[in-house]
């Protein structure tokens, strides 16, 4: 699965103004650990917290469909690397799902999240034993993508379909 995202953050900051930064991010560039370090760095006496951030996650149709109408109640991403999501997505930030194509058709807010690393084959499976009910195991999932080393499971809340808009790559 890939994942790219644009970032829209507000940070509230002391003496009731805020902070507002948009981006857009592939991957490998990791900007929103980024522009958040550099901002926790830079005005760390300031900065009370992030707001939200919006993400972009790319998925099967099958998966998406499935998320859309309830069957499935979490986006799961295995990866080879640490990249996003791993890490960079919390609780009440808002996933933007859009298809292999880049229509993006739903949009969710973020319940929960869990990050796995330094995964082998039979944690993995364990994982997502655990979690069946609410990642619904594919065949893919079982065989190729349990050799991966970091897994995020992002649990999702009040998904809705939205007119299909396309992001552009810039």
């Amino acid at each position: 699965m890939g994942y790219e995202g644009s970032i829209e953050c507000s940070y509230v900051v002391k003496g009731g103004f805020s902070i507002n930064m948009e981006g857009h991010f592939h991957s490998k560039e990791y900007f929103p650990k980024i522009i958040i370090q550099l901002l926790l760095n830079t005005a760390k006496d300031f900065i009370i917290g992030v707001v939200n951030m919006d993400h972009l996650g790319e998925y099967n149709k099958n998966p998406l469909s499935r998320m859309i109408d309830g069957q499935r109640k979490a986006a799961i991403h295995f990866m080879r690397n640490m990249e996003p999501p791993y890490d960079s997505i919390k609780e009440e930030d808002t996933l933007y799902m859009s298809t292999r194509g880049g229509i993006t058709v739903a949009k969710a807010t973020v319940e929960k999240v869990e990050n796995f690393k330094d995964l082998d084959p039979r944690t993995a499976k364990d994982i997502i034993m655990e979690h069946k009910n609410d990642i619904a195991p594919t065949n893919m999932m079982m065989e190729r993508d349990i050799y991966r080393k970091y897994l995020t499971i992002i649990w999702l809340d009040n998904v809705q379909e939205m007119p299909p808009f396309t992001v552009s790559p810039q």
